[in-house]
């Protein structure tokens, strides 16, 4: 029956662009990578600015000496996904340096912290690049799927209705009018969704941190 042949394409493809969207949203891992880059640069900065308020003299001026460094970095956590990479490879390098060597060594603790933002941000980077490829396969794989659906809709679906109503309106009208409201949802749901796709190939680049 055509009506049912109609039907069925417009379900498969509404299936297909919804797991295409699904990819584009899950599929990276990024939030979870930036998460822990996140927790990796607050416990640093934690540790650091306990030390620069220790007790002991001594521990507290080479607490004071890293502070000197990572208080040129506050905020890093609410930076976008490129500008905080670049931020934590900058304060990385700096903490690198020959002058902290001896005050970070003497710290209980910050050598291993400093090397769990390193990881993190590794990870990040890492999950980053497969984000770009895979957001990028998904978007344009949802964009085709999503011309299909609207020509299924409103090239096959609509037309076979209109017809049905005006060959017999008593038996048909009713039905063909429900499903017409259902195609308007469709067609309103699909714009919506491109929206949606839209503005999460765009934030692959440029996300904001959670």
């Amino acid at each position: 029956m055509l009506f049912r042949s109609i039907i069925d394409e417009e379900r498969a493809l509404s299936a297909r662009l919804t797991e295409a969207n699904k990819r584009i949203k899950v599929s990276s891992g990024l939030g979870e990578a930036d998460a822990a880059r996140d927790e990796a640069s607050a416990a640093l900065f934690s540790l650091v600015n306990a030390y620069a308020v220790f007790p002991l003299a001594e521990t507290r001026e080479k607490g004071l000496l890293v502070k000197a460094v990572t208080d040129n970095y506050t905020g890093i956590t609410k930076q976008k996904y490129a500008v905080q990479s670049a931020w934590t490879e900058s304060l990385l390098k700096d903490l690198a340096a020959e002058s902290l060597a001896d005050a970070i060594a003497a710290l209980p603790g910050l050598t291993q912290q400093i090397a769990a933002l390193a990881a993190a941000e590794a990870d990040f980077k890492e999950k980053n690049a497969g984000a770009v490829d895979v957001k990028a396969e998904s978007s344009s794989s949802a964009t085709d799927i999503r011309k299909e659906l609207l020509a299924c809709i409103n090239d096959k679906l609509i037309p076979y209705l209109n017809v049905v109503a005006l060959v017999d309106e008593a038996t048909y009208g009713d039905f063909a009018q429900k499903i017409a409201i259902e195609a308007d949802r469709a067609n309103a749901s699909i714009a919506r969704r491109a929206k949606s796709s839209s503005t999460a190939t765009a934030d692959s680049a440029t996300g904001e941190s959670a």
